[in-house]
Parts: structure tokens; C-alpha cells; sequence
């Protein structure tokens, strides 16, 4: 209505032939593209515009190239919204998929962060900076799928909105602690007491392959078992060597802080198998 609005004032008023209307279309066009990122509002304003000088061009009266424009639209509007209605996409039953997608892109970014004390290179901050930003990714679509699901009709027939929220609040802290793990990352190449770490990658491959599994079992509403996570923790503590008295030993920091990842991880399986 807007850009029907602006259109007809401009050619109420200035009355612009043939070749002032083309312009002005192709100012719409353009402005339809620049803002086409922007949301819908922009976007469909310029459109608009465009398909009312378009018609100018053709001779069409002002108050029917108006009238065909918003009521076309509505009609439009009024067939989305009905097949909507009859085959709605609610994002309610879409929440087993992205909570599955936020534990596996968590995952990712938690091997990563873990993977890559074993041996800092330009690489592995490469991939932990990639699995940053898929988990970050991840998050935001679970929160917006949530936010819509809590005001839609139906519910979900196996996961309950306690358990979505402390899903959300366990997966929020295995981020924490990868952030952690990042921010102390060694730059490459540099000697530091932080690494390598012996049996870090093996821990972080056992980290990938099971959050990936679990991420499987929350699309098939499977239970949930992270305990492999905490064996492989075990075995890692035991194998590093203990530091020597009254000091603190920096591999046992990223040790410690790992932990943090295995708390996490089974404060998720208690949520989703409660």
C-alpha cells in the first residue's frame, strides 16, 4: 500500500511521460534489489512502485492500476494464508531437528577447540573460527524456531518446552567453555606451556562422533547416551602425566576446563531423556 501510495502521488502530481516513468521504474527495480536482504517491507514497497509505473507506461487508468495492485495483493495474501492453514509448517515439529543441529554444530566447535591444543596451527584456529560461526548459526535458528513454536497451536508429541529450555541452557554452557577454550588458544607456531596437550585430539574425536550421534538420536527421539564422552575423559585424565607438587600444570587447565564440555554434555542428556 505504501508503494502504491508514493507511486500514484508521484504520478498524480508530476503527470511524468513514457520515458520518466521507465526511469522510474528502474530506480524501483534497483531499489527492490538493494534492499532485497533487508525484510519483506522495503522490498515489496519497491515493487510495488515499479509495477505501478510500469503500467502507467501501458496507458492504465491510476485508481485501477491502485485498486488491481492492493487487491491482487490481498487475494494473494488471502490464498497463502489458506494454504497455510491446510498444510501448515509449524515450526513446533521442526524443534527435534534444530536442537539436533545445535548439538551437532556444538559439537563441532568443542572438538575444534579441544583438537586443536594438540598441535596450534594457522588451520586449526581456521576451523575453530568455521565451527564458531555454524554454532552461532545453529543457536539462532533453534532460538527463532522456539520463540514461533511457543505461540503456535499444537505441541510437540515427545519433546516438552522444560526440556527444550534446558537443552538450550546445557548447550549454552558447552559454548561457554569452548569460547574459553578458544580465547586461550596458543598462537601458532610460538612455544607455550599450553601445548601441545598429549591426548587432546583423541578426546576431541570421541567429543565430534558422539555429539554427532546424540544430535541422530534427538532426530530419531531416541535416549540419549553421552557416557563414551566421560570414558574417554577418564582415559585422558589418567594418561596425562600428574604435575609436579604444588604447581599448576597448563595441560591440567585445559584438562579442567574440558571437564567443563563432559558436565555440559550430560546436563543435555538429562534434559532430553528426562
Amino acid at each position: 500500500m505504501l508503494g502504491v501510495a508514493v507511486a500514484s502521488a508521484v504520478i498524480w502530481l508530476a503527470a511524468p511521460d513514457n520515458w520518466i516513468c521507465s526511469a522510474l521504474a528502474v530506480v524501483c527495480i534497483g531499489g527492490a534489489y538493494l534492499t532485497i536482504r533487508t525484510g519483506y517491507a522495503a522490498m515489496s514497497a519497491f515493487v510495488t512502485g515499479y509495477v505501478v509505473f510500469l503500467l502507467a507506461m501501458d496507458g492504465a487508468g491510476l485508481t485501477a492500476t491502485a485498486e488491481e495492485r492492493i487487491g491482487q495483493t490481498l487475494i494473494g495474501g488471502a490464498l497463502a494464508l489458506a494454504a497455510y492453514a491446510v498444510f501448515p509448517t509449524w515450526q513446533t515439529v521442526r524443534l527435534p531437528d534444530r536442537i539436533a543441529a545445535y548439538i551437532e554444530a556444538g559439537g563441532r566447535y568443542a572438538a575444534a577447540a579441544v583438537a586443536a591444543y594438540d598441535a596450534p596451527s594457522t588451520a586449526d584456529r581456521r576451523a575453530v573460527r568455521e565451527a564458531l560461526l555454524d554454532h552461532r548459526q545453529a543457536r539462532a535458528e533453534l532460538v527463532t524456531s522456539s520463540q514461533q513454536a511457543a505461540v503456535e497451536p499444537v505441541r510437540h508429541r515427545g519433546l516438552r518446552h522444560s526440556q527444550v529450555t534446558a537443552a538450550r541452557s546445557a548447550m549454552a554452557a558447552l559454548g561457554r567453555t569452548s569460547m574459553l577454550l578458544e580465547a586461550h588458544l596458543p598462537p601458532p607456531g610460538t612455544d607455550s606451556p599450553l601445548a601441545p596437550v598429549p591426548g587432546a585430539a583423541r578426546f576431541a574425536a570421541v567429543l565430534r562422533a558422539e555429539t554427532a550421534r546424540a544430535a541422530q538420536a534427538v532426530r530419531l527421539e531416541q535416549p540419549l547416551d553421552v557416557s563414551p564422552v566421560r570414558e574417554s575423559y577418564a582415559e585422558w585424565a589418567l594418561d596425562l602425566p600428574a604435575p609436579p607438587a604444588h604447581t599448576t600444570d597448563p595441560a591440567h587447565l585445559v584438562l579442567r576446563d574440558a571437564s567443563f564440555l563432559v558436565d555440559a554434555l550430560e546436563g543435555l542428556q538429562d534434559a532430553l531423556n528426562d
